[in-house]
């Protein structure tokens, strides 16, 4: 199950940068409750890091996609001077197949948009955050299939993130060629979205994301 969002067209018609679509998946199962403020502090200081950049505020677009036993597209994409800070609440399972269902279609429709109005744009990434084992359905299977395929096409950038110590990697790794990025204290949460947003901020003016360092 999951919200629809609605994209607006103005600003593709206004701002001709190269575009960065940014979805970020996020766990906010029962398990998550220890954490779930430090995820809304480190996603606000994603978005203000960003605000902060004149380059990568006109590049980047960010939809966030939560999900626990069900899953819910919470933030649309849009232009991040629009965004506030989060307020994500933890329960439930950890049906991560729904989730990354919706992420791959909104990431589609979003190019879908690029290519209608002639707005240049970069590889799609998505970002995905676990603390746990997500349930093995057969959605969660396919959807790994076409992250495969994309990732080898080149049509999309998949960053897997850990979460604490109890966080399947081996699951977590199926998602991407890209290492398993771990976040084990409460501050890594602070230093993983300073990450993001610096990498977002070199792919914006022509870069590549930076190294990450544990």
């Amino acid at each position: 199950m999951y919200d629809q969002g609605v994209f607006g067209d103005g600003d593709l018609i206004t701002n001709a940068t190269t575009r960065l679509p940014v979805c970020l998946c996020l766990d906010v199962s029962g398990s998550m409750s220890d954490r779930i403020d430090q995820l809304n502090d480190g996603v606000e200081m994603f978005y203000q890091a960003v605000k902060m950049d004149e380059t990568a505020l006109q590049a980047c677009e960010i939809a966030v996609v939560t999900f626990e036993s069900e899953a819910k597209l919470v933030e649309d994409f849009e232009p991040v001077d629009r965004k506030v800070k989060p307020n994500f609440t933890a329960g439930g399972g950890t049906d991560m197949g729904a989730a990354l269902t919706i992420a791959l279609r909104i990431l589609e429709e979003r190019k879908q948009k690029y290519r209608e109005y002639g707005t240049p744009y970069r590889q799609p990434w998505l970002v995905v955050m676990s603390d746990g084992y997500p349930a093995e359905t057969q959605e969660f299977r396919s959807n790994i299939d076409k992250i495969k395929e994309m990732e080898r096409n080149r049509k999309l950038t998949v960053f897997p993130v850990g979460i604490g110590k109890d966080y399947s990697k081996e699951v977590l790794g199926r998602l991407s060629v890209r290492e398993v990025m771990e976040i084990e204290k409460p501050e890594d949460f602070a230093k993983f979205f300073q990450w993001l947003s610096m990498s977002v901020s070199a792919v914006a003016t022509g870069g590549g994301p930076i190294g990450w360092v544990q």
